[in-house]
């Protein structure tokens, strides 16, 4: 009778470890679980704010493609892009390279690895001259040539303020300088970059000079 008693009561140990032990390995799994769909629910989540950030800067970029025309000095320069957000404007130009000299210069740039454009420009709103929205922030400008045409293009960040909302802009190119690179060969070659505080100046070699403005609506 003892013996049986024993039997049981270990019978009824092993079943109470055995149920433990399946209760513990329930709750990992279904920890493991809650856990994996977390992390992709959360995925999900950033995938999701992503494109929606994305396709709320795609709406924001317009107008996209433009034909706008201004003519100044006999020099007409197309506006053909201009794509903004609220921290970001980018536009692209263009006009007929029929300039012997120009061209001269630009060959030079092109084979040093260059293709930097230096362009003043301006944005004003609502046709208000007295405040040029550039300014606070950084630009790049490059250019390439394909055939007898020079395309130019200007990418401008804010560093805090931004584009206001819901106005006309005015966009105004003001100058584009070249310089001549075998004259910034010599330059470097005479200076001695080590130095510290060292720099060197090259003259302008040729200069376009007017106020080429294009409306846009924003």
């Amino acid at each position: 009778m003892n013996q049986t008693l024993k039997q049981n009561k270990e019978r009824h140990d092993r079943y109470i470890v055995l149920t433990v032990l399946t209760i513990i390995i329930g709750i990992m799994l279904i920890a493991g679980y809650e856990t994996s769909l977390g992390r992709c629910i959360k995925k999900e989540d950033t995938n999701s704010q992503s494109e929606t950030l994305t396709t709320k800067a795609e709406e924001n970029l317009m107008p996209a493609e433009l034909n706008l025309t201004s003519t100044q000095n006999c020099r007409e320069i197309k506006l053909t892009k201009f794509m903004a957000t609220k921290k970001n404007f980018i536009f692209e130009y263009q006009f007929k390279l029929d300039d012997e000299r120009l061209k001269e210069l630009l060959t030079k740039q092109l084979a040093a690895g260059s293709n930097y454009q230096n362009i003043h420009f301006s944005l004003f709103a609502d046709n208000d001259m007295s405040y040029d929205l550039v300014g606070g922030g950084i630009s790049s400008s490059t250019f390439q040539i394909e055939g007898d045409i020079f395309y130019g293009k200007v990418n401008f960040t804010y560093d805090s303020k931004k584009l206001p909302d819901d106005t006309d802009l005015m966009l105004q190119i003001s100058q584009l300088s070249w310089e001549d690179w075998d004259e910034r060969r010599t330059a470097e070659a005479e200076t001695n970059l080590s130095e510290t505080g060292s720099s060197f100046t090259v003259p302008t070699a040729l200069q376009y000079d007017g106020e080429w403005r294009f409306d846009i609506t924003y």
